[in-house]
């Protein structure tokens, strides 16, 4: 299962249990080949797992700091939802570069969202910095665009996404039930650059 939060810090999570609604009978006690195939399955689940996820960080490696719209057929193959549209990039930035990303406009959609993750795609640690933001908490620009600046320091901007104290990693961006595709653009630029506030009507 998966909860989904407008505000994590506002919201209170999920509280979720499973029960069995029929007993049924007591299982057979584990022998060792059902054990050994059993864990064999774990074990390749284990190791595809790791260099599918490899393998993504690798494709996306080769053009870094760029955040392109993904195969959406082959996200769907892989478990992806149909109602996501999934766009997957690779922040490589030296210590005194930050990486503007800007959306020209949202179209109509249920959310949006961008998240900011370590080589295997696994978000970095949202308990203690700031690493992903939505249509709910970030801060439109006065004409309706979006402005968001990744670095490994916060600058003030009300749209800042934190590197966590990473060099590179992964992002994701994704569209949720949106009626048009607004690609977002990608940019790095020189720390001190960064806008540190939001654009002036």
């Amino acid at each position: 299962m998966r909860q989904t939060y407008k505000d994590r810090a506002a919201e209170t999570a999920a509280d979720l249990s499973i029960r069995r609604r029929d007993q049924g009978p007591a299982p057979a006690a584990l022998n060792v080949e059902g054990f050994g195939a059993d864990l064999g399955k774990a074990t390749a689940f284990f190791t595809n797992t790791v260099a599918l996820f490899a393998r993504w960080s690798e494709q996306i490696q080769e053009h870094p700091n760029q955040l392109p719209l993904w195969d959406q057929a082959f996200c769907q193959s892989v478990g992806g939802d149909p109602n996501i549209t999934y766009y997957h990039g690779y922040f490589k930035l030296l210590p005194n570069e930050a990486l503007l990303i800007e959306i020209s406009h949202i179209p109509p959609c249920k959310t949006w969202n961008i998240q900011i993750d370590n080589y295997w795609m696994e978000s970095l640690d949202y308990r203690y910095h700031r690493v992903s933001l939505n249509a709910h908490t970030a801060k439109p620009n006065p004409d309706g665009s979006i402005t968001l600046v990744l670095s490994p320091e916060d600058n003030g901007h009300p749209n800042w996404l934190s590197t966590a104290g990473h060099r590179e990693g992964s992002l994701c961006f994704r569209w949720v039930g949106a009626r048009e595709l607004v690609h977002p653009t990608t940019k790095p630029i020189p720390l001190g650059d960064a806008p540190d506030g939001l654009l002036t009507a």
